[in-house]
Order: structure tokens, then sequence, then C-alpha cells
């Protein structure tokens, strides 16, 4: 993918953060919703530095696509607050550099944000419109990467979302499974607010905007969607929880799939503690709820409970409930 720009036989869609969860999820998307008369590009890490701006140029120029789904991002939150010049690169950086490639060549751009660009002070969901004030270098960073898209002028969608989980990858889901096979007590967070959402969902939600039921799949149809509809939406799960009661679900959810003896973990088990005697390098927002109606009523896409996701997400890491 190096060299000068490309004249490709068809049009193009990059998707980049291939190995991250939901680019996991946009691989199984794209097998059943890509443009009938596009190519779908998801570049390797050894293709791509998305730390390296010259490497983001070369991928944007050889690749030349049309349409980009920016699922990348330097999401180790606690290890962003001392590695501040890799987490610019990759959330800042590089999304503005395609967004400008974007905007010079008429394409169009999706891409992920993250409810750490609000400060968790507020008492009701979040509306796009809401202040930003991030917390920590990560939420930071992930800002800057928003405000590049809109100032590139390019056609987009920012798609902000919140605690990412997926069967594949580490997220939390995934850890609690473990903790739960190995520890008889453990202590989880209780005063943090938000909806667990699946990297497969997001990737469903991309694909509905990109390709409403009953309309053109084409490249140029997918480009006209972005450009009538350019703007910041919040895409989680419905719903509201903490990740205490979060942890619980999880944990309840794994003796009704196994037999108690597989788990060392009773939900009853999992106790309380609170952000103050949990520390850690960034601070997270106590309440990081996303308001939906600006998307709902955009793309007409209801988004279920969180609960649903996340109990299929069992069933698909450990087996169907036994009652």
């Amino acid at each position: 993918m190096s060299g000068a720009a490309a004249t490709p036989s068809m049009p193009r869609v990059l998707v980049t953060g291939a190995n991250g969860q939901l680019g996991h999820a946009l691989r199984a998307a794209v097998d059943a919703g890509k443009p009938a008369d596009a190519e779908v590009i998801f570049p390797t890490r050894a293709e791509r530095d998305m730390t390296d701006a010259d490497s983001v140029r070369r991928v944007g120029e050889s690749v030349a696509p049309r349409l980009v789904v920016n699922a990348a991002a330097y999401t180790a939150v606690d290890k962003a607050e001392a590695d501040v010049e890799a987490a610019t690169a990759v959330n800042a950086t590089a999304p503005g550099i395609l967004a400008a490639f974007l905007a010079r060549t008429g394409g169009a751009m999706v891409h992920v944000s993250t409810d750490y660009v609000f400060d968790g002070t507020a008492l009701r969901p979040y509306p796009e419109t809401a202040a930003t004030n991030p917390l920590s270098v990560y939420g930071s960073t992930k800002l800057a990467g928003e405000d590049a898209v809109r100032a590139s002028g390019v056609p987009h969608w920012i798609l902000r979302t919140s605690w990412v989980f997926s069967a594949s990858g580490a997220n939390f889901l995934k850890t609690m499974m473990r903790l739960a096979e190995a520890k008889e007590t453990i202590s989880v967070v209780a005063d943090q607010h938000g909806a667990p959402t699946d990297a497969k969902r997001l990737a469903r939600f991309i694909e509905e905007m990109l390709r409403p039921a009953g309309s053109a799949s084409t490249i140029t149809a997918m480009i006209e969607r972005v450009a009538a509809t350019t703007g910041t939406y919040h895409a989680t799960a419905a719903g509201a929880t903490t990740w205490h009661a979060y942890a619980r679900h999880v944990i309840d959810g794994l003796h009704a799939r196994k037999p108690a003896g597989t788990w060392k973990l009773a939900s009853s088990a999992v106790q309380e503690t609170n952000t103050a005697g949990y520390p850690t390098p960034a601070r997270r927002p106590l309440y990081s709820l996303l308001d939906h109606e600006r998307f709902i009523a955009t793309f007409g896409i209801v988004p279920p409970p969180w609960q649903h996701d996340v109990d299929a997400c069992l069933d698909e890491l450990v087996g169907a409930r036994r009652d």
C-alpha cells in the first residue's frame, strides 16, 4: 500500500482498526452489507501505523478510499496518561489526516468517538449539543479527533459510544468471566454510570445507517446519506447501569449457563466500592449516559437494552441459558 495515489478499478471503503473489537465486528457486518460496487479494505497493522502521520497519509493515497470508517483508537485509558504522544497521534492526528484527504477527494467519513469527552457531572443523559469537558488524555485526544474531522469540512458522522464489549478482545465482560473462575470475592466500582454497548451492535448501527432497508447500497448512495445527515450522534445501547450492577449481571448470567461448580464467584460476593476507593491514573466520568433521541429520529434505529446484547454475548462465549 505504498507509492503514488492509486486509481482503483472499483471505489474503495477503508476500515481502520481492523484488529480491535469494533474492527472485528465490522468485518462480519461488511460481509452482509457492503456496497455492491465497492471494495472494502481492512489494512493490517503492518501496512499502516496510526501513530505515524506519514504512514496514515500513505494509506490514504494508496487505497484512495471514497468512504472511511475510522474504528482505530488508542483505548488504553490509563496508559494514555503517560503516552500522550501516541494517544494524540492515533486519536487526533490520524483521523484529521484521513478526513482532510476525503474532503479534498469528495468522500465521506464515519468516525467513532467516546462518552469520555464529557466530565460526568450531568444529571441526565448527555445530548450531542452538551458542552464537552474531558477529564483524561484519552478523552481529550478523542475530542481533538472529533474537532479535526469537523474542521476538515468532510461529510461525516461522528458516533459517540460507551463501555464497548464483545466476545473478542479484552473488555470488562471478559474480565468478569476470568475473575469468576479464579476469585471468591471482588470489589467493583458502583458510582460510575453508563451503558455497555456491544461492538456487534455498533457495527450493525453503522451498517443500517449506511444501508437502510430498501435503499440502494452503492458507494455513491452511502456518501450521499452521510452528506445529507452530517453531524454527531450518540450510539449506545439503551438503559443505564453501573460497573457493579453490570458485573453482577454477568456473574448471574454465567451461573445460569454453566453449573455452579464452574465458577468460584457468586454475584452476591461482588462487593461495592467507589471511584475514590479505586484510584486509577486517568479520571473517569462518573456519569456518561448518552441521549439517543437525535440518533433515533434521524435514522429510525432504536437501540435495545444493554442486557439484551450482554446476554447474547454470554450465549456466544459460554452457551445458551439452561433455564
